[in-house]
């Protein structure tokens, strides 16, 4: 049986390590799950890695249910919805172009602006694996045929 945990950890896993640091940070201190204050904030291997161990953690949980429908949903807000569309990544160029009539900004503005096409194409390629992982190993049916087992399983013990 599919486990949506254990294929969300494959799929992080194949990332490169800026790609797993953005999504790392920006779903830890978005996700409920994550105590943010006690990770690794200056350390940002560890802080992956911490990171990675909390969702190993919700693998056979009960609480797993919550966790995997929180973490789609806002990898879908944080991500997906804005890094992985033209129009997301238009609202940027926009707003690193404001910061061009900043004289402090200039510099970091113009090398932002300069990174887009590769970040875009990136991007674009993550969020198209995301959503192949949405329809298969996180979607719905597995993910319910997933908490049901777990569920099962754990009333079992408890007989």
């Amino acid at each position: 049986m599919t486990n949506p945990i254990t294929e969300l950890l494959s799929w992080f896993d194949k990332q490169d390590n800026d790609i797993k640091q953005d999504i790392a940070h920006l779903i830890a201190y978005q996700h409920p799950s994550f105590d943010i204050y006690n990770m690794p904030l200056g350390d940002l291997d560890q802080f992956v890695e911490d990171f990675r161990s909390r969702i190993q953690e919700f693998s056979e949980s009960k609480n797993g249910l919550g966790f995997i429908i929180s973490f789609r949903a806002l990898f879908d807000f944080i991500f997906a919805n804005k890094r992985g569309t033209i129009e997301g990544w238009n609202e940027v160029r926009r707003l690193f172009e404001s910061m061009l009539t900043e004289p402090n900004m200039i510099e970091l503005a113009q090398k932002q602006l300069a990174d887009i096409p590769a970040k875009q194409e990136k991007w674009f390629s993550i969020c198209n694996q995301w959503s192949k992982l949405k329809s298969s190993a996180l979607s719905d049916e597995v993910i319910d045929s997933w908490n049901n087992r777990i569920i099962f399983t754990s009333n079992q013990t408890q007989i």
